[in-house]
């Protein structure tokens, strides 16, 4: 009865009726519409920086190499303090951790204007500064997912964290979008200043929401045995560590977007705009996936889901390696985008559901390590096959290894296959 009582109330039209959960539903919350503004506002700001910073690198350097550099320094903050982020957002007020973060954000994006104003900029200023967001943001996000899991009831929790998802997507598609318009027509400068305005309103939000909405501060405190104890219970969770396992395994072996100009070139014989095409196809399947999970409602075979996803995904892959037909390899694209989005909306929801409320931040921090860092990994495992053996053979090796692992999880890892909320 406890539970009951501190399950958030919608103050929309679902009150009442929670399990019909339809594909806005979260939206009904009023903590949650904040929460998700917010996020909108700022994932949307940020594409659009790494984007001018992308830019602005290659402009200033000419030199592909430190271009490069700039994914290093946005990488290098999430293996150094990856893990204890999460100990953070379980030991302070999550609300108030996300307005930090956003403040500085604000002053990033306004010290990176001005130096770009006034012509002082250079491309180690742009490191340090992608250092420093890649910092900030490291400790967002345990907080924002860990919140999610506080401001809706269980039952809508897969939708809320899916329509996170749109998000990410919705983000990556946009952000750059525009500020390759706002840049062309008016600088980076001011591509950096639209940057910091639009977490103005989204510090707003964060300040509106209801102190009921957030955990308690000060339960935890900031120590080497409070990430341990994260780690204890992560491995102790083995429907987690299937889940975790099956994202790792996928995202090496399955690592196709790094080799998309190979196959463009050498393979479709597609110029640039069919690359642009091509590149796109992932990031519009994850929308129609992540639309797909919200139209569903609250799937409660989760674990089969997540089976299906990844072994549909490991078909797929096979599919892009061998097609030599450019619709092919686009549809080809957009399913292991739309899989992809699938997966991840199914483990960060379990991960949450499975987590005390105390830990969610711990978890989620080490859920945001692999999920990040195996991306950097399977890069260079894509790379290293495609130079050995050519991207298709990468592409088919991977595709088969996936599929290995997700016909053994599911055969003799029942708990798994069987695990439903």
């Amino acid at each position: 009865m406890a539970q009951q009582e501190r399950t958030p109330k919608p103050d929309g039209p679902l009150r009442g009726r929670p399990q019909q959960i339809r594909p806005w539903a979260s939206l009904a919350f009023r903590d949650y519409r904040l929460l998700w503004a917010a996020a909108l506002l700022s994932t949307f700001g940020l594409q659009m920086r790494q984007f001018a910073n992308a830019f602005q690198v290659y402009e200033l350097s000419g030199s592909t190499l430190q271009l490069g550099l700039t994914g290093l320094f946005q990488a290098l903050p999430l293996f150094a303090i990856g893990l204890f982020a999460g100990t953070v957002a379980d030991a302070v007020d999550r609300r108030k951790l996300l307005m930090a973060t956003m403040a500085v954000n604000i002053g990033l994006a306004m010290a990176l204007g001005l130096l770009t104003a006034t012509g002082a900029v250079h491309v180690w200023h742009i490191y340090v500064m992608t250092a420093l967001t890649s910092t900030a943001n490291i400790f967002q996000q345990p907080a924002r997912t860990a919140l999610i899991s506080g401001v809706v009831p269980r039952s809508h929790l897969l939708n809320a964290i899916t329509l996170n998802q749109v998000i990410n997507q919705v983000g990556r598609l946009s952000g750059p979008f525009a500020g390759g318009f706002i840049v062309a027509a008016a600088g980076a400068e001011f591509a950096y200043f639209i940057n910091a305005a639009l977490f103005v309103p989204a510090l707003m939000a964060m300040i509106a929401m209801r102190a009921g909405a957030v955990g308690e501060a000060g339960r935890e405190r900031i120590s080497g045995k409070a990430l341990l104890e994260g780690l204890q219970f992560i491995w102790g969770m083995r429907i987690v560590v299937a889940f975790i396992m099956l994202d790792v395994f996928a995202t090496v072996f399955g690592g196709f977007q790094p080799l998309m100009p190979v196959f463009a070139k050498d393979i479709l014989g597609v110029g640039p705009a069919g690359l642009g095409i091509l590149m796109a196809a992932p990031a519009i399947g994850a929308l129609v996936g992540a639309t797909g999970l919200l139209l569903l409602g609250n799937v409660e075979r989760k674990g089969l889901l997540m089976l299906v996803s990844v072994l549909l995904f490991a078909g797929m892959l096979a599919v892009f390696g061998l097609s030599k037909w450019f619709f092919l390899s686009v549809a080809a694209g957009a399913a292991l985008g739309m899989l992809d989005a699938m997966s991840v909306s199914v483990r960060q929801t379990s991960v949450q559901l499975l987590t005390p409320e105390r830990l969610r931040g711990r978890t989620t921090s080490i859920n945001q390590v692999f999920a990040m860092g195996a991306p950097s990994i399977g890069y260079i495992v894509a790379g290293g096959m495609a130079a050995a053996l050519g991207a298709p053979a990468a592409m088919v090796i991977g595709a088969v290894v996936c599929g290995a692992v997700v016909v053994l999880v599911g055969v003799f890892w029942r708990q798994v296959r069987e695990y439903r909320t």
